[in-house]
This record gives C-alpha cells, sequence and structure tokens, in this order.
C-alpha cells in the first residue's frame, strides 16, 4: 500500500511537471515576432495568477493541518460542550511511527436533539497501555456546538502537539517551490523571448499546462472523494444534521440511476418520504453513490434518514454521517 502511495505520487508529479515540458520542448515554434503580444500578456495574467492561488493554497493548506488545528482543537475544549458516549467499533490502524498508535474509533452518544447517532474519530493514542478506546468504554467528547471549528467533535483528554521538525520541512518545501516558479517565469523569459518580450507564451507552455494538470488532478481527486454528490452529509452541514438532526424512517417512493458513474459505482436518486415531530408529510429527493456489491440497498422500502427540524428539505442517510 505504500509503495502504491510513492507511485501515485510520482506518477502526478510526472504528469504535472515533466510531461507538459515535453510536449512543449518538442513542438516546433514559428516566428514569435508574428504572435499577438495582447494574448501573450493575458496568458501571463493567467499563469502568474493561476501560480498564485496554487501557491497560496499549498501554504494555506501547510497552516490549516498544524497551527490551524491546534488552535481548533484549544477553542473546541475551552468552549466546546461535554457529552459522554460509548465506544461500539475501535480498530488499529496501520503505523511506521513509534510514539503513538493511530485508532478508528466509533462512538454512540446521544445527539442535542436526544437522538442515538453514531460518529467515527481518527485517534493517535499515545497511552496505549490505559485501552481507553476499547469496545464498550465510555468516553467523554467535547462538541463544538456552534460549529465553529473543525473537526467539531474531539475527545476530552485530547492533547494538540506540533512536530517542528516536520513542519519546518514543509516550509522550506514550500519556499523551494516557490524559488523554483519563479526561477521558471525567469528561465523561460531569459531563454525564449529572443526580443520580443513574452509572446513566446502560447497556451500549451509548461507555465500553463502545468497549471491545466493540477487542475485536472485536483478535479479528479474531489471526485473521487464523493465530489459535490450528497452534500447535506458532508462538511459542517453535514455535522448539523449529526448533532441537532431528528431521525426517523423515510419510505422510499423510487430509486432510479442518474446514469452518473463515480469510480464505476452508479449515482442513485431516491425519492423519499417521511414525516416530522409534528406530524407534517415531507417528500424529498437525495442522491448517493451505491457500491456495486451492495445492489440490494437500493430495494430497500424504508431507509433511516436524520433531517434539520428547521430545514426539514436537508435529510441525509444515517450511514452517510457516521
Amino acid at each position: 500500500m505504500k509503495n502504491l502511495k510513492y507511485f501515485w505520487i510520482l506518477f502526478v508529479l510526472y504528469f504535472v511537471f515533466a510531461h507538459p515540458a515535453i510536449i512543449y520542448y518538442n513542438i516546433p515554434r514559428n516566428n514569435i515576432a508574428d504572435e499577438n503580444p495582447i494574448i501573450a500578456l493575458l496568458l501571463l495574467a493567467i499563469a502568474v495568477i493561476g501560480w498564485t492561488i496554487v501557491l497560496v493554497i499549498l501554504a494555506r493548506s501547510i497552516y490549516k493541518n498544524t497551527y490551524g488545528q491546534r488552535t481548533n482543537i484549544s477553542k473546541i475544549l475551552q468552549s466546546g460542550r461535554s457529552v459522554v458516549g460509548t465506544v461500539i467499533s475501535s480498530k488499529t490502524l496501520p503505523s511506521n511511527d513509534d510514539r503513538y498508535v493511530p485508532k478508528e474509533v466509533t462512538v454512540e452518544f446521544n445527539n442535542f436533539a436526544k437522538q442515538t447517532v453514531r460518529y467515527t474519530l481518527t485517534i493517535n493514542d499515545s497511552q496505549p497501555q490505559l485501552r481507553r478506546y476499547e469496545l464498550d468504554k465510555k468516553l467523554r467528547l467535547c462538541i463544538d456546538e456552534q460549529l465553529r471549528y473543525p473537526p467539531y467533535i474531539l475527545p476530552e483528554d485530547i492533547q494538540a502537539k506540533l512536530h517542528p521538525g516536520r513542519i519546518a520541512t514543509l516550509y522550506i518545501l514550500l519556499g523551494l517551490f516557490v524559488f523554483a516558479i519563479i526561477g521558471y517565469f525567469l528561465y523561460a523569459y531569459k531563454t525564449e523571448n529572443n526580443g520580443y518580450g513574452w509572446r513566446f507564451l502560447v497556451a500549451y507552455h509548461p507555465l500553463l499546462l502545468s497549471l491545466y494538470m493540477i487542475a485536472l488532478f485536483g478535479f479528479i481527486g474531489y471526485m473521487i472523494k464523493g465530489g459535490w454528490y450528497n452534500r447535506a452529509a458532508r462538511g459542517s452541514k453535514g455535522m448539523k444534521l449529526l448533532l441537532f438532526g431528528n431521525k426517523t424512517n423515510a419510505t422510499v417512493l423510487s430509486a432510479t440511476q442518474t446514469g452518473t458513474y463515480i469510480n464505476n459505482q452508479p449515482e442513485v436518486k431516491f425519492n423519499l418520504s417521511f414525516m416530522d415531530t409534528k406530524g407534517r408529510t415531507h417528500q424529498t429527493s437525495i442522491k448517493k453513490i451505491v457500491n456495486l456489491l451492495n445492489l440490494s440497498y437500493i430495494h430497500k422500502e424504508t431507509k433511516t434518514i436524520l433531517y434539520l427540524p428547521e430545514e426539514p428539505e436537508v435529510i441525509a442517510f444515517e450511514e452517510d454521517i457516521e
């Protein structure tokens, strides 16, 4: 699995950086004096803005997953609401770090609407000898009731620790990447302008083609993770359903394939009818990617859903927000 991960990293790096250069430098160029300078400047603006966005996203991602995450954890522990849950599943994950044991722990607790819900946490257990996350153990959770600070739900005894060496390495790599991008802009201009400024810049130049590939792989990654499908079960909206949603059984009025496939799995549109706690009947629909090995799921006449009392059109299947 680890070797496969490195393979995909090298695969993406090749098509983002090496392949665009191979394409560009093997295509003969006409006299660049005939190129439109306005189009060249427009392409330059796209390249500068595009690479700036990429670098900002990388820098923000590093901060968000280091200092930002520690800040969020501290705020949740300071202002969060305490809830007691029960461990119903605990699985040890593979790791090469001897300082902790990573675990995937599913906890069952009553949400703020007094509904029994489940949530899965990934925990780095630095004291496995205490056996805190074993089956049927009680686990105190701290919950960000206002949904301001992801990941919103944490064990109360969690400790946020940063690894300065890793953070420094990430920022050094980011700095080298910034210098490499700036250096390539300067190198391309110096070696290709021939006295005509940026007229050498074309749509398939590596400065632009690499951006297209980054956008393509970003979109593919987004789709692999589920894309925009079933948005109610994702992010803060899904967390709101988990913490404040009412649970009920919905009747499946119809289930039809939409014709869309994600990772060769069909997307199915479910038309549902359910009754809220005030006795009102609601009809709504939801799309879900269904595993081909579990097609019997489509034919179930009822499904358990969570809905928001103040927004009953916002729903999600129970299993999608655990």
